[in-house]
C-alpha cells in the first residue's frame, strides 16, 4: 500500500495540521473549520505522509457532513491526540470495524475509491499511531489518532 514513508525526522505537527486545515478551509462553503492545536508538538515522522493522512481525513469530513468541521490537535501524557470531527451522516455500528478495509465502500458512501481510510491506516501503522473512530449515524464521525511521543 502506499502509505510507507520516506525519511522519518522530527515534524513539527502544529504547523503541519495549521497549514493544511488552513488549505481546507478556503474549499468549505457555508461552514467553517475549527482549529485548536497546541503549540511545539514534535513527532518523528515523515511529513508528506502526515499531511497525506490528515488531507485523507479532511476530505472525508468535507464529503460527508454539510456541517461545520472540528480539527483538535493536543498533547496527553502518553503522546500526541490528533481529532478530526464532523456532523454528517456517520457510520454504522457494523461498517466501523471494516472501514479500513481496502476497497470497503458503505451503502451511503458517495465518494472516492474506498481506498483512503486504508491508505490512513497504513501511514498510521508505520507512525506506530493508533486510529479510533466514534461514529453515530445521522450525528457525525469523530476519528481520533494517537502518535507516541519522540
Amino acid at each position: 500500500m502506499s502509505g510507507q514513508p520516506g525519511s522519518m525526522s522530527p515534524v513539527d505537527l502544529r504547523t503541519l495540521v495549521t497549514q493544511t486545515s488552513e488549505r481546507f478551509k478556503h474549499t468549505l462553503v457555508d461552514r467553517t473549520l475549527a482549529l485548536t492545536v497546541t503549540p511545539h508538538l514534535l513527532i518523528k515522522g515523515d511529513a508528506n505522509q502526515l499531511i497525506r493522512l490528515l488531507t485523507i481525513f479532511l476530505e472525508n469530513a468535507v464529503a460527508y457532513s454539510d456541517a461545520d468541521i472540528e480539527v483538535q490537535l493536543q498533547q496527553t501524557s502518553t503522546g500526541v491526540r490528533l481529532t478530526i470531527a464532523d456532523h454528517g451522516i456517520g457510520i454504522p455500528s457494523e461498517n466501523q470495524d471494516k472501514i479500513f478495509e481496502r476497497f470497503f465502500r458503505g451503502d451511503h458512501s458517495r465518494h472516492g475509491t474506498g481506498t483512503g481510510l486504508a491508505i490512513a491506516k497504513s501511514i498510521a501503522d508505520t507512525h506506530q499511531a493508533a486510529i479510533l473512530v466514534e461514529s453515530t449515524p445521522e450525528t457525525g464521525t469523530r476519528f481520533t489518532i494517537l502518535f507516541p511521543l519522540s
